[in-house]
């Protein structure tokens, strides 16, 4: 059988679709909240959609003659005449022979993979949470949602656990977006693509979205499992990654159950016991910019391949900072003469360590082959300094023909005084517990530049 994924081009803004031959099998959500207004051509002899939802309702269906078809309201398939027309489709990608990438097995994945297809990041969940209540309603359990997205499915018990009392399971459905320069990655609109690589399952240029992704799939493949457990509620809270937003709001009448179990964790086979804090910190640094020397060249200068990290489950390996690393690369410039930062920019999220920081440099005539001799000196040393942790680490300079704005660079002390509030500024572990060993306590992440004019 082949098959197009759940979600795979939900929201897309789809006016027509084509679907090819070889395609027998439309997963739910396929082509949701699309207008279709010219409607859904199709070649071959049956189609099955999984869900009344494969397809927005009223969407109306024609052969590759244009002739119009009626859909079965029972199976929700679609009868035609036989037909050898092949057609095409986009994103084929998202086609497959099953709903999962080549390699994943089981229930699980398959709830991940169509997660994934569907653009979630913090404050933009509110369609996973639709595919959350579709599947609810596929295997006819119930489920509520508040006010602020967080929503609860429930499930009897069954075998001899269901004279327990009920256990409230809960993950969330946000994911942190990011992506690598030049990824062009559009969050709002595109899935994540997923791949395996040396037996790892990885997203292509953007974060995975494995926190918390994984714990919704594995709710979802509990509530479809005839597996013996007590009463379950499955609480799928929103907009955690900004700070525990729907945690905090949630309407608390939707769970009754007094014995939870947090799934954002890390580690296999561990139960974790406690909770943490956290505060963002914005500071301005007010720069002092004068016009870029005539004839200079403009270079960028940039800082990639770094294992970035969450800041709190990953803060205590000793993975770079890319941001560190920028004040180390804007104390060495600045030595030279003839050359002139212009703008800065790295990282994104509060609660990723940046993996990348990119410096726009004004080079005067001259000044280049001195430049490229630092860098490279530069480079050696880091990955000197971070050869077990960071195999990955990269400094380049690369020529570009965009212009700074207004054609402006900073002065000499606004340089200097960003590149010392990057080396100066605290990051990473700061404290360690004293009553459990190994244990951080207390950290930082320097998380974000940005240069910001007004």
């Amino acid at each position: 059988m082949q098959a197009i994924s759940d979600w795979a081009f939900y929201g897309n803004q789809l006016n027509s679709v084509t679907i090819p031959g070889p395609i027998t099998y439309v997963s739910q959500e396929a082509f949701g909240n699309n207008p279709l207004t010219n409607g859904v051509t199709l070649s071959q002899t049956l189609l099955n959609a999984s869900h009344r939802t494969a397809f927005p309702s009223g969407t109306n269906f024609k052969d590759h003659t244009g002739n119009a078809i009626t859909r079965s309201r029972e199976s929700h398939a679609v009868v035609l005449p036989v037909s050898s027309q092949q057609a095409t489709i986009g994103r084929m990608a998202a086609i497959q022979s099953n709903d999962a990438p080549a390699g994943l097995r089981g229930p699980v994945w398959r709830y991940f993979a169509a997660l994934s297809a569907i653009p979630r990041c913090s404050k933009h969940e509110r369609a996973a949470g639709d595919y959350v209540i579709a599947v609810a309603d596929e295997l006819g359990l119930a489920h509520a949602r508040d006010s602020a997205g967080n929503i609860v499915v429930t499930k009897p018990g069954s075998g001899a656990p269901a004279a327990h009392p009920a256990v409230v399971l809960q993950g969330h459905l946000d994911m942190v977006c990011e992506q690598n320069m030049g990824t062009e990655h559009d969050f709002a609109v595109q899935g994540i693509e997923l791949e395996i690589a040396d037996g790892w399952l990885r997203a292509r240029g953007t974060t995975l979205g494995a926190d918390n992704g994984i714990a919704v799939a594995m709710m979802l493949a509990v509530l479809a499992s005839d597996l013996p457990a007590p009463p379950l509620e499955c609480l799928f809270t929103t907009d955690e990654e900004s700070g525990l937003i729907g945690a905090q709001k949630l309407d608390t009448r939707m769970v009754t159950g007094r014995r939870l179990i947090n799934l954002d964790s890390e580690e296999e086979g561990y139960l974790s016991i406690g909770c943490a804090g956290g505060v963002n910190t914005h500071v301005t640094i007010p720069v002092v910019r004068q016009s870029a020397p005539a004839g200079a060249t403009t270079f960028v200068l940039m800082i990639t391949g770094l294992q970035g990290g969450h800041s709190g489950v990953d803060i205590h390996k000793g993975y770079a900072n890319a941001l560190v690393l920028a004040g180390r690369a804007l104390d060495a410039v600045l030595a030279l003469p003839g050359v002139a930062p212009a703008a800065i920019r790295g990282g994104d999220k509060h609660n990723a360590i940046p993996r990348e920081c990119r410096i726009e440099l004004v080079v005067a005539p001259g000044a280049e082959q001195e430049l490229r001799a630092a860098v490279a000196r530069l480079e050696d040393e880091l990955r000197a300094e971070y050869a077990k942790v960071e195999p990955g680490l990269s400094v380049t300079l690369d020529p570009t023909e965009t212009r700074p704005d207004d054609d402006l660079v900073y002065t000499d002390e606004a340089a200097r005084r960003i590149g010392d509030v990057l080396l100066a500024a605290p990051n990473g572990v700061l404290g360690m517990s004293t009553v459990v060993p190994g244990l951080v306590e207390t950290s930082t992440n320097l998380a974000a530049i940005r240069h910001k004019d007004g």
